[in-house]
């Protein structure tokens, strides 16, 4: 286990400051900012705190840093090739943060780009970035809160609306997803990244830590939290800290001792920043921060989405699911009416086609077997409600991984796909969840019905070449 003290020394080592600044209360001020006056965690301060670091010296360059954030975008909201966003009239980042992902919009040629948030800090953070960006008329950052219907009313339909990782730290979900919705024009795409119940796992222990960081970070000065970021950190990071420290032991021939280990540690931290970095130009240290401190936090079962969407007449056409716990991404069009899966497809000018051949939807009739084998679920007089399973013998070669086969229920997605290993006790009392296993696709329906007698059309869509194709496993995400 590693100690407070050597926390201490590799906060040192690797250029981490100790003693976060205490809670920014200005940044919440706002008559109509409701249920997000609550926040404990000020997001803000360490998002500018983030885009003053990356600015200055540092292994990934910031120009650098704002290309893999264009690409990070792009593979964020599009399902086939797209190379930039100049077809897209305007574009609004909900809960902006650093500005980054704006910045990274205005350099995509999107049209007019529309940033707000309700915190100063990432409010300051995105109009450094518009100033440094020469303050570009077709970019506005405002204040405001996703949660005020008269400041979204004032702002204009939108192509598309980016909402990555901000709508369940409002205190108010439900009512972030209604409102954004709002500000979709037709025909337009809103990207939301929530956090899943399916995929996040210990929710109850991560929110106690949640509560205590930010309880901690409230007391002026207190080393606590920072202290809490490096254990936190250490924790993420351990298994590939662990297994570089063993294969240095085999080159040298000899156990590592302290202080040589723990200089071999430093130089490993500072390599998985540089690697978080390339994923979406984000940094370690302030995600490990934004990540326990994000509080308030709600969580949605995918069924959640999926209602949202056909109520509010969008078609989900992709989802992004993090195992790790991260935030799922979920891609929605708006329709403006009641159109089929391939038609809002054709009509947003989507590829169907991956690295392994056409996205392709294959019907899967009845009869859907009871997957139970609780023989106590079997007996006449039980009421629990049943597991259905359905054949998938041709995608079996990768059940249980990193699975992309997606369940649609009249052509509707059908919750996440959770994968064996994620089937917890409640799978079988969940509505729209699913299971891929080498033994099929173990499913709920969406309103807890029998399958074979609900009179609704089950289809699975997969990449055309996976059957025959073991090079596409786990690379493909629909």
């Amino acid at each position: 286990m590693v100690t407070w003290w050597l926390c201490s020394l590799l906060s040192w080592a690797v250029g981490v400051d100790v003693g976060a600044a205490a809670l920014n209360t200005e940044a919440l001020e706002g008559p109509n900012a409701t249920a997000e006056t609550e926040y404990a965690f000020d997001f803000g301060s360490n998002w500018l705190n983030f885009i003053r670091k990356s600015q200055g010296p540092g292994d990934i360059p910031w120009h650098l840093r704002v290309e893999i954030a264009k690409r990070s975008l792009l593979a964020s909201i599009q399902v086939g090739v797209v190379r930039d966003l100049s077809h897209v009239s305007t574009f609004i980042d909900v809960g902006c943060g650093s500005g980054l992902f704006s910045l990274a919009a205005v350099r995509l040629g999107a049209k007019a780009v529309v940033s707000f948030d309700l915190q100063k800090g990432s409010v300051d953070a995105a109009r450094l970035l518009w100033d440094q960006e020469g303050r570009p008329e077709h970019w506005v950052v405002l204040q405001g809160s996703v949660l005020d219907l008269d400041f979204l009313n004032a702002l204009p339909r939108a192509g598309v609306v980016f909402a990555w990782g901000s709508l369940h730290h409002t205190g108010n979900v439900q009512r972030a997803m209604l409102n954004v919705e709002s500000l979709l024009k037709p025909g337009g795409l809103l990207h939301m990244a929530l956090y899943s119940t399916e995929f996040e796992p210990d929710a109850k222990f991560w929110d106690k830590h949640k509560q205590t960081y930010v309880s901690l970070q409230s007391e002026q000065g207190h080393q606590s939290p920072e202290l809490m970021v490096i254990a936190y950190v250490f924790w993420q990071t351990r298994g590939a800290i662990d297994a570089r420290l063993r294969g240095v032991e085999r080159q040298l021939g000899r156990p590592l001792e302290p202080p040589e280990e723990y200089e071999w540690i430093a130089k490993e931290l500072s390599r998985l920043n540089s690697e978080h970095a390339l994923a979406r130009g984000m940094d370690l240290w302030t995600d490990a921060r934004d990540g326990l401190g994000g509080w308030p936090n709600e969580r949605l079962e995918a069924i959640q989405i999926v209602d949202f969407a056909r109520s509010a007449g969008l078609q989900i056409f992709s989802v992004d699911a993090r195992m790790d716990g991260g935030p799922t991404g979920f891609n929605l069009l708006s329709s403006g009416g009641q159109v089929s899966l391939g038609q809002m497809w054709h009509a947003a000018g989507l590829r169907l086609e991956s690295a392994c051949g056409p996205y392709v939807l294959v019907d899967v009739g009845s009869p859907y077997n009871n997957s139970n084998n609780n023989s106590d679920n079997n007996n006449d007089n039980n009421n629990e409600i049943a597991c259905w399973s359905m054949d998938a013998s041709s995608w079996s070669n990768f059940a249980e991984a990193a699975s992309s086969l997606r369940l649609l229920e009249d052509g509707y997605f059908l919750g996440l796909s959770a994968g064996a290993s994620h089937k917890d006790e409640r799978f079988c009392q969940a509505r729209g969840r699913y299971s891929h296993e080498t033994s099929g696709i173990v499913f709920m329906t969406s309103d807890l019905s029998d399958p074979n007698t609900n009179g609704r059309s089950y289809q699975l869509l997969v990449p055309e070449g996976w059957p025959q194709r073991a090079e596409c496993i786990g690379k493909e995400r629909v």
